[in-house]
């Protein structure tokens, strides 16, 4: 996307030193647009009239049905909630796009609604208290290792023996087998 947006090897460091004197807001209260006038300003990035760089991430996201599955079986057992970093009004962008499973979340943490992110500790208890049960209840099922983005909940039921204690299960490699070897091991 930064070679698109005309980040180039000369002006990459200037890139990533107005996008990194934001990132501490920009998943809470800052929109991801507001920076626009800063490339433009700081670093000479033209853009279209009506371009939107929270547009440009939405219409780059892939859904991954694979993870789906995982989460509907889920679901038939247990409260299910969503808890990610995100840039203020790009959840409903990609609600509206169909991104995001066809869930009715119990609970939607959103960084840029309850105003911290991970990993500060804060966003965890609001998880805990939003979800009305104990952190020993809880597992993460995290797609990315490196960044959270997108954490999803699940409530512990006391008949399975899933993770507890804010444990964290990261789904990273090959989903579709993982996906289906969950499915097929209840």
């Amino acid at each position: 996307m930064q070679r698109d947006l005309g980040v180039t090897v000369a002006n990459q460091a200037l890139f990533e030193t107005v996008w990194k004197r934001t990132r501490d807001h920009i998943c809470i209260d800052r929109d991801v647009d507001s920076l626009l006038p800063m490339f433009t300003t700081e670093i000479g990035l033209e853009f279209p009239q009506k371009y939107s760089m929270l547009d440009d991430f939405v219409n780059r996201f892939e859904s991954n049905p694979s993870i789906w599955l995982v989460i509907e079986k889920i679901r038939k057992v247990s409260r299910i909630g969503l808890l990610t970093n995100m840039y203020p009004r790009l959840f409903d962008a990609i609600q509206k796009r169909g991104i995001l499973p066809p869930i009715s979340w119990d609970v939607v943490i959103d960084s840029s609604v309850v105003k911290y992110q991970k990993p500060d500790k804060h966003i965890f208890e609001i998880a805990e208290r939003q979800a009305k049960t104990s952190k020993e209840s809880i597992l993460f099922v995290e797609n990315n290792v490196k960044r959270s983005y997108t954490i999803l909940y699940i409530q512990k039921n006391p008949v399975r023996n899933f993770l507890c204690c804010f444990e964290t299960l990261y789904i990273v490699v090959n989903v579709i087998v993982s996906s289906r070897k969950f499915l097929e091991n209840p």
